[in-house]
C-alpha cells in the first residue's frame, strides 16, 4: 500500500510540475484571445509562443506522458485529465490556432496603424496649385502638341520657370537674367514676338555667368526651333553655333542680353524690343525662325528641364 501512495504521490508531483508549464501556455493563449488586452501585449504573448514553439511542444509530449501514467494508476481521476490530454494529443490543432490568431493579430495591428496614417495623412494642396498655375503659364507659350514635340525632341520634360520677363528684370546694369540662368542645365528658351511667332532653342550644357564680363558655353546638342503646332521644327547647332550655343553679355552691356547658337536668336536687354534672328544654321530657310531677319519682342521664358 504504501509503496503505492509513494508512486501515485510522485506521479501527482511530476505530473503537477509539467502541467505548471503546460498552464503557463493555456494561459498566454488565453490573455492572447482576450481582446481587452492591448493589442501590443497580444501580439507580444503570441510571438512569444511562436519562438518557443520546440520547447513548448516537448512540453506538450512530457506533459501527455506523464499524465497517461498517472491516469492508468488513478482510475477515479481519468475524468478530470481526459480533457487535458485530448488536447495534449491534437498539437497540429493547437498549433494552426495559434497561427490563425497570430495572423488576427497582425490584420488588426495593420487597421491600427492605417487608421493612424490616414489621420496622419493631409493632401498636398500646395503642390497641386503651384502644378495648376505653371501649366497655365506653360500654356501661354506652348500648345500641348507643341510640348509634345519639345519633350521628345529632348528627351526631357518641362519642370519649372527660371525667368519670366513679364516680371523679372532684364534691364541694363539691374538684370537679374544672367544670376537666375547660371548653372542650371537642360535649359528651354521660348521667344514670343509681337506678331504671334513662337521660337527659341534647347541648351543641355549649363553656363557660369560673370556679372562684368560675357559668358559663353559650347554643347555639341544645343539646338534652336520654331513652334508652329504639327508643323514645328527644330535645327540642330553647327560648327560655331555650338561654340557659341549660349552666349550672355555683361550685366552693364546697355544692348545684349542673350544670343542662341552663334546668333540664330538674338534678343536684347529691356527697352530695346528689337531682336534679330540670322540664319547662322546651315540648312535652315532663310526666315524660318522669326519670319524675316528681325522681330519685335513680346516676351520670353527660360524653363527648366528634367529627366522623364
Amino acid at each position: 500500500m504504501d509503496s503505492v501512495l509513494d508512486k501515485i504521490i510522485a506521479l501527482c508531483t511530476d505530473a503537477k510540475t509539467k502541467l505548471g508549464d503546460y498552464n503557463k501556455y493555456k494561459t498566454t493563449m488565453s490573455l492572447a484571445t482576450d481582446s481587452t488586452q492591448s493589442i501590443e501585449e497580444r501580439d507580444k504573448m503570441i510571438k512569444s509562443f511562436l519562438d518557443n514553439s520546440t520547447e513548448i511542444s516537448t512540453c506538450f509530449e512530457s506533459t501527455q506522458k506523464s499524465l497517461e501514467s498517472l491516469n492508468s494508476s488513478l482510475a477515479e481521476l481519468s475524468t478530470v485529465f481526459v480533457s487535458e490530454l485530448s488536447q495534449c494529443q491534437n498539437k497540429t490543432y493547437e498549433f494552426n490556432k495559434t497561427v490563425d490568431l497570430m495572423k488576427s493579430i497582425e490584420e488588426e495591428k495593420y487597421k491600427s496603424k492605417l487608421s493612424e496614417l490616414s489621420k496622419m495623412t493631409k493632401p498636398d494642396v500646395s503642390k497641386d496649385k503651384n502644378t495648376i498655375k505653371f501649366e497655365t503659364f506653360l500654356s501661354q507659350y506652348i500648345t500641348p502638341i507643341e510640348r509634345q514635340k519639345l519633350e521628345e525632341w529632348t528627351g526631357l520634360k518641362f519642370q519649372k520657370v527660371l525667368f519670366d520677363s513679364e516680371v523679372d528684370n532684364f534691364s541694363q546694369d539691374k538684370s537679374t537674367f544672367g544670376k537666375k540662368i547660371s548653372k542650371q542645365q537642360f535649359m528651354c528658351f521660348v521667344v514670343r514676338s509681337e506678331n504671334k511667332r513662337t521660337f527659341g532653342g534647347v541648351v543641355y550644357n549649363m553656363i557660369n555667368f560673370e556679372q562684368y564680363t560675357d559668358s559663353s558655353v559650347v554643347d555639341p546638342n544645343a539646338f534652336v526651333f520654331n513652334l508652329d503646332g504639327e508643323k514645328s521644327e527644330r535645327y540642330l547647332g553647327r560648327g560655331k553655333n555650338i561654340d557659341y550655343a549660349l552666349h550672355l553679355e555683361a550685366i552693364d552691356d546697355p544692348n545684349e542680353l542673350f544670343s542662341l547658337c552663334g546668333n540664330a536668336i538674338f534678343v536684347q536687354k529691356k527697352g530695346i524690343l528689337r531682336g534679330s534672328c540670322a540664319p547662322s544654321i546651315d540648312n535652315m530657310p532663310y526666315g524660318k525662325l522669326c519670319g524675316g531677319d528681325n522681330f519685335k519682342l513680346d516676351k520670353f521664358a527660360v524653363f527648366k528641364l528634367a529627366m522623364i
